[in-house]
């Protein structure tokens, strides 16, 4: 590194008084790198060198809408369940942050129910309880208002993760049937019958 002095610095501008000058001087000679973890600090005359570990400093988060569980302080009988937080159709969960629990022992479903409009995710909460999942039924000329959307099944303690990640909800035909009475001018000609389609994000 070639030498800076203060004569070379008063290019910069009247601002660098030789007080800031040897105060920044100070500052550089006094940093100093030490040996830490990550990464392999080696000395030589020719200068210091840095090498850092691979996949020491990444970091993995779970996918969204991650289930697991965790004991309870004092309560033998139940469980604390998790679910890192996550969005469908951008909806955070109403109750996201709030706990839930379960059994220790039994069958249980953590589940997002999703609440809509007929064209648009308006809502959606999570749940985790003994209640199985709602199976989406296609229904005529309008998407469902409701659905569940299974993201793992806990069985005594025991997580069995079926969906992991944001969701998206797209609206999906699923087949016509014909009218009873002959449509008027503009109508369709024919029922759809829609069913919301998902894919994580």
């Amino acid at each position: 590194m070639s030498e800076i002095n203060f004569q070379t610095l008063k290019t910069y501008g009247p601002s660098v008084t030789p007080y800031l000058f040897n105060r920044a001087i100070d500052t550089l000679q006094a940093i100093s790198l030490e040996k830490g973890l990550g990464y392999q600090l080696r000395r030589t005359p020719g200068g210091t060198s840095l090498k850092i570990n691979a996949g020491t400093l990444s970091f993995n988060p779970p996918p969204a809408f991650t289930v697991s569980t965790q004991a309870i302080s004092g309560d033998a009988s139940n469980i604390s369940v998790n679910i890192t937080p996550g969005t469908v159709n951008q909806h955070v969960p109403d109750n996201m942050f709030d706990s839930l629990t379960c059994a220790t022992s039994g069958t249980f479903y953590a589940k997002i129910g999703v609440t809509t409009d007929g064209q648009n995710v308006t809502s959606c909460s999570l749940s985790c309880d003994d209640s199985t999942p709602v199976a989406q039924n296609a229904t005529a000329s309008a998407l469902p208002s409701n659905l569940d959307i299974l993201l793992a099944i806990v069985k005594d303690k025991k997580v069995y993760q079926t969906q992991a990640g944001s969701i998206s909800l797209v609206g999906n035909q699923e087949f016509i049937t014909d009218k009873p009475e002959p449509a008027n001018p503009g109508e369709l000609t024919y029922i759809p019958y829609y069913t919301w389609a998902m894919a994580t994000v």
